[in-house]
């Protein structure tokens, strides 16, 4: 049998369970490299984080995928001015999870289909996602999808000693 979801724009009733996924995602980060651990103040973060994407509907699009009113899966993405490129705007992917029990049932591919549908109506024509480089299940998930690597970006931590 297959579960049936719904997608849609994320509303502030969401907001409970959209920053418990987030904090999973979160966490799940930090699990592929110490640079990405969690911070005291992550849950409120993630809620400024999320207020954001619901107030600035031009710069931010955040989506949710609902079965039986549970949030079950998230995307969220900054539309960005591109200096010096054609095109011009980007749609970066900054967050995107879905819960264990609802994967490998197309929620994911559905929340990104819908999200590309909705960044013709924005003309926007390039999407990229940024996730830890250590993580191969996104790598796997996002070259399924067509995604190349485009840039690399290199970190360090620094210690105060």
């Amino acid at each position: 049998m297959k579960n049936s979801f719904e997608i849609r724009r994320l509303e502030r009733s969401d907001f409970e369970q959209a920053t418990d996924l987030l904090l999973r995602q979160k966490r799940i980060n930090g699990e592929f490299d110490s640079a990405f651990l969690t911070s005291d103040k992550a849950k409120e973060d993630v809620i400024k984080h999320l207020e954001s994407k619901v107030e600035k509907h031009d710069e931010h699009i955040a989506l949710v995928a609902t079965s039986s009113k549970k949030v079950v899966g998230i995307i969220c993405v900054d539309i960005m001015k591109r200096m010096y490129y054609t095109p011009d705007k980007e749609a970066r992917i900054t967050d995107f999870y879905v819960m264990p029990e609802f994967r490998r049932k197309d929620v994911a591919r559905t929340i990104y289909n819908k999200l590309v549908q909705m960044l013709k109506e924005y003309h926007v024509n390039l999407v990229s996602a940024e996730f830890p480089s250590r993580n191969p299940m996104a790598l796997a998930f996002y070259e399924s999808l067509g995604f190349r690597e485009m840039i690399s970006t290199y970190g360090k931590l620094i210690s105060e000693d």
